[in-house]
C-alpha cells in the first residue's frame, strides 16, 4: 500500500522559493519539468520510502536527489513519507537542515 506524503513548513517553502527562482531565471519549459520529476520521485517515494539514501541514521533521515542541483530529505513515518527540507547542493553542507 502506498504512503502518503505530506510536506512539511520548511519544505514546502523551499520548493516554492526554487519554482520562484525557476519561473524568474528559466523558463517554463524548466519549471514544469522539475516539477514533473518531483512529482515522479514522491510518486515512487509512496510506493517504496526506502529508495533514498540513509542521511542521518539516528534520526531516520533519508535523502534523494531530484535533480543534479536538488536534494529532498524526508522521513518515513507509520502511514506516511514526510518530506522535511530541499536542498540546493551547491551550497555549503553546513546549511543542510533536517
Amino acid at each position: 500500500m502506498a504512503k502518503k506524503i505530506v510536506w512539511s513548513v520548511r519544505a514546502s517553502k523551499k520548493f516554492d522559493a526554487i519554482i520562484d527562482y525557476l519561473e524568474t531565471d528559466w523558463n517554463d519549459n524548466v519549471v514544469r519539468a522539475f516539477v514533473q520529476k518531483t512529482e515522479s520521485v514522491l510518486d515512487l517515494l509512496a510506493k517504496n520510502p526506502k529508495l533514498g539514501t540513509v542521511e542521518n541514521a539516528t534520526k531516520a533521515i533519508y535523502g534523494i536527489s531530484l535533480t543534479k542541483h536538488n536534494r529532498m530529505f524526508y522521513r518515513i513515518e507509520k502511514d506516511k513519507v514526510l518530506v522535511l527540507n530541499m536542498f540546493d547542493n551547491r551550497q555549503h553542507p553546513k546549511g543542510k537542515k533536517y
